[in-house]
């Protein structure tokens, strides 16, 4: 897989401000703790893992 390009990693980071502003802004607010760049380039890792590390 290439690296993102400069302007789809400012998408990126600019959609994920605007979801935790609306996450935030919410009545009662969501606070979202697992915020990393893994996250917000949508690499989830697989069911039974946590941290890295297989359960």
């Amino acid at each position: 897989m290439e690296p993102l390009d400069w302007n789809t990693k400012m998408k990126i980071a600019a959609g994920t401000a605007m979801g935790l502003h609306s996450l935030h802004s919410a009545n009662p607010p969501v606070i979202f703790r697992d915020l990393k760049t893994s996250t917000m380039q949508g690499q989830r890792p697989s069911f039974g893992e946590r941290n890295g590390e297989e359960q």
